[in-house]
């Protein structure tokens, strides 16, 4: 089942400031609730990006056969960079990774970027020049 660029586009946004509210509480989140929430956002930018409904991707499924192209995997790394502040290589995205092993990446991510805001907010620092490969 198709949904309307305007129904993903409203999903999507309930799903961002939802999360953006998350990340205000993430050191009070659970693990699941992490992962829950992360495999919803990654399901919905997902989707949104390749044109189906987020229900057509399941968590046990690899990535690599979901049609991610180079330039699909720059624009969900671009939207990951925006939307959590972390940086994940934008191959990984191309790599044959189950979405469950995606959403542990990024949390892994996540909570490297909040340790090190934690620790030092003033060196947090994404290197735009490294477009590609980023970190990790």
């Amino acid at each position: 089942k198709l949904i309307s660029e305007a129904e993903q586009q409203k999903e999507v946004e309930q799903t961002i400031a939802k999360h953006n509210d998350i990340l205000e509480r993430w050191t009070q989140t659970t693990t699941r609730e992490r992962q829950e929430i992360l495999g919803a956002y990654m399901r919905l930018q997902i989707a949104k990006a390749i044109g189906i409904s987020p229900s057509d991707i399941h968590m046990q499924q690899s990535i690599k056969y979901l049609g991610i192209d180079s330039l699909i995997a720059v624009k969900l790394r671009n939207q990951l960079r925006t939307d959590w502040s972390v940086d994940l290589a934008a191959v990984k995205f191309l790599d044959d990774l189950s979405m469950n092993n995606l959403v542990m990446l990024v949390e892994e991510q996540i909570e490297n970027a909040h340790q090190q805001d934690r620790e030092n907010p003033s060196l947090r620092i994404i290197d735009n020049d490294d477009w590609l490969e980023g970190e990790l």
